[in-house]
């Protein structure tokens, strides 16, 4: 069986998400896979990461990441992204920059800490009735 690389992993990780397909996107995560993230205090696990994820999806059509920049360096990866997702509100594409740090190990990915800013991302959750504790 082939072990991901940093960047394959990393690679797997946004298509992932943009396939908008939970299973997919926790199979990328190791069984002790931390993430930190500006939106919520503390760090989530695999299963909460996986399902906060899906109700982001859930709550924003068309969620997904366009990836800018790629960094890898030993086992670390720095993603730089564009976030975006369709508000049916007013039909147009929100978007917002975001740097998101893994560590992979095993071909899997091992933690993550995301930095964006997150004053509109809390409120767009939030207008769209996301089903999430943030």
């Amino acid at each position: 069986m082939h072990k991901a690389s940093v960047s394959e992993a990393a690679i797997e990780y946004i298509n992932a998400y943009n396939s908008h397909d939970s299973a997919r996107l926790r199979a990328g995560y190791a069984d002790d896979f931390v993430v930190t993230n500006p939106l919520w205090e503390g760090t989530k696990g695999p299963e909460e990461t996986t399902s906060t994820i899906q109700a982001v999806w859930d709550a924003l059509p068309g969620a997904r990441f366009n990836l800018n920049n790629l960094i890898v360096y030993g086992e670390t990866a720095v993603l730089e992204m564009v976030f975006e997702w369709d508000d049916p509100r007013d039909e147009k594409t929100k978007r917002f920059a975001v740097v998101d740090i893994f560590t992979v190990e095993d071909g899997k990915l091992a933690s993550l800490r995301a930095y964006h800013d997150t004053s509109n991302m809390r409120s767009w959750l939030q207008e769209m009735g996301a089903a999430v504790d943030l």
